[in-house]
C-alpha cells in the first residue's frame, strides 16, 4: 500500500510577466518525513494530453513541514537562493518553462498505477487559451504567484475547479503579483487581505495630449470587477471633469473620444 501523501501538494506557483522566473513549490503537510523518489510533476502543455514526467533527483527526502523548490535556472537571485533543484529551459524537459495555460500535477507511483495528489489548471475543456481563472481573477495562472491559503491541508486529487474558486473567498489561492515572491521558502503563512486599489497607469496624471481620442489604462488589485451574479466585488465608475459618472464592467481600458482642447480631468473609482 502506497504511503498516504494527501498531505503534499503545492504551495506556491509563480508565473512571472517577463523574465524565465518561474518556480513550484512543494509543502510536506503529511506530518512525516517522505521521500519523493515515488513522486513526479506532470505536465502538458496548451491544452494537449499529458507529455511528460519530471522526477526528483534520486534519494530526496522532504522532512514534515518542509518545502521543496523547483525553479529556472535564470530565476530571480531571490528565487536562485532559496531553490532545491533549478534547471534550464528544456533540462530534463520543460518543467520550469510552463506558461499560465500548461498543466502541472504532482503524482505518486506506485507499480503501474499513477494517482493524482495535487494540480494546477485541468486538462477538461482544452487549451484555456491564456491561462484559468483563480479567485475570480481573470487568467490567474498567468503572470501572477499563487500562495496556497493556510487553511488547505490536503490536494485537490485532481479537481482543479473546487481549489481555483470563482471568488477571493471560495478559493484554495492568494492572487499575488507577478514578482511577488515575499512567502517563497516556507509554508503556511497567515496573510490578510489586502485594500482594494485602483490606478490609472495610462495616460500619466498631468500629461500634455495631442490627440481627441484618449484611452484610459488603469490597474485594479485586491477587487473583482464585474456584474451582478459574476462572483465579482463591484464596478467601476469614471467620470470626466466632474460630469455623471458612467459604469463600467470590466477592466477593459476606457476610451474617450471627441474632446475639446483644453484642460481635463478624468476620475475612476471602485464601487462595491
Amino acid at each position: 500500500t502506497p504511503f498516504d501523501l494527501t498531505g503534499l501538494f503545492f504551495s506556491e506557483y509563480g508565473e512571472p510577466d517577463g523574465g524565465n522566473h518561474k518556480y513550484l513549490e512543494i509543502y510536506n503537510g503529511t506530518g512525516d518525513e517522505v521521500s519523493l523518489d515515488d513522486v513526479v510533476i506532470l505536465g502538458n502543455y496548451n491544452g494537449n494530453p499529458w507529455s511528460e514526467t519530471f522526477t526528483f533527483q534520486a534519494g530526496v527526502t522532504l522532512l514534515a513541514g518542509d518545502v521543496y523548490i523547483i525553479a529556472a535556472s535564470d530565476a530571480d537571485a531571490i528565487i536562485l537562493d532559496l531553490a532545491d533543484e533549478t534547471h534550464a529551459f528544456g533540462d530534463p524537459w520543460y518543467i520550469t518553462s510552463f506558461n499560465g495555460n500548461d498543466v502541472r500535477a504532482l503524482a505518486q507511483i506506485s507499480g503501474t498505477d499513477t494517482t493524482i495528489i495535487d494540480i494546477i489548471g485541468t486538462l477538461d475543456g482544452g487549451d484555456p487559451g491564456s491561462g484559468w481563472d483563480v479567485a475570480g481573477v481573470e487568467n490567474g495562472t498567468q503572470n501572477h504567484v499563487l500562495v496556497r491559503k493556510s487553511t488547505v491541508i490536503t490536494g485537490n486529487a485532481g479537481d482543479w475547479a473546487s481549489s481555483s474558486g470563482t471568488s477571493e473567498d471560495n478559493s484554495e489561492w492568494h492572487v499575488l503579483g507577478h514578482n511577488n515572491w515575499s512567502y517563497l521558502g516556507s509554508h503556511p503563512h497567515e496573510m490578510s487581505a489586502a485594500d482594494p486599489a485602483i490606478a490609472v497607469i495610462s495616460p500619466e496624471d498631468g500629461s500634455t495630449l495631442f490627440s481627441v481620442d484618449v484611452t484610459i489604462e488603469y490597474l485594479v488589485t485586491d477587487f473583482v470587477v464585474g456584474s451582478v451574479g459574476d462572483d465579482a466585488d463591484g464596478h467601476i465608475h469614471y467620470a470626466l471633469d466632474g460630469n455623471d459618472p458612467v459604469m463600467h464592467y470590466s477592466t477593459d481600458p476606457i476610451s474617450l473620444t471627441g474632446l475639446a482642447e483644453g484642460d481635463h480631468t478624468f476620475s475612476v473609482w471602485l464601487v462595491d
